[in-house]
């Protein structure tokens, strides 16, 4: 209850155009990686609020800072969080990057715990960061 509508796994995005930002992103993960110092470089994935959950639905999300809200289901939010993360997992595994699927650690905790709210929605509270902190110290 008096949950405001969330982020979601780029809910207003075409494949089309998550196709497009995952490019970008892979460009610009390749750049860095041409000029760093360094061959150690690490992805972590971080995911959308509604996508470490099974909502009710229909499920309200936010486009553009609540300018426009908008629905979707637990399967289509899955489906591109899905592909958004094979994409990234994939790059990673052909680039030698170490990848660290956030989504696949939280769906693993197999626990009631909430780890977003109630004060803010958008973001980690106190547990939902002392995991994801506990998660990248044992992982770096």
């Amino acid at each position: 209850k008096n949950i405001q509508p969330l982020q979601s796994a780029a809910g207003s995005l075409t494949s089309k155009e998550m196709s497009l930002g995952l490019n970008i992103f892979f460009a610009s993960i390749k750049y860095i990686k041409s000029w760093s110092k360094t061959d150690k470089i690490s992805i972590v994935y971080i995911p959308s609020p509604i996508s470490c959950y099974t909502w009710n639905e229909p499920i309200e999300y936010e486009v553009k800072n609540f300018i426009n809200i908008k629905t979707t289901s637990n399967k289509e939010n899955n489906l591109k969080s899905v592909f958004i993360r094979k994409a990234i997992e994939d790059f990673s595994k052909k680039n030698n990057i170490k990848f660290l699927d956030m989504a696949k650690h939280i769906k693993k905790r197999n626990t009631n715990t909430i780890l977003h709210g109630p004060l803010d929605w958008r973001h980690f509270n106190y547990d939902g960061y002392k995991m994801v902190s506990d998660y990248l110290a044992e992982n770096l």
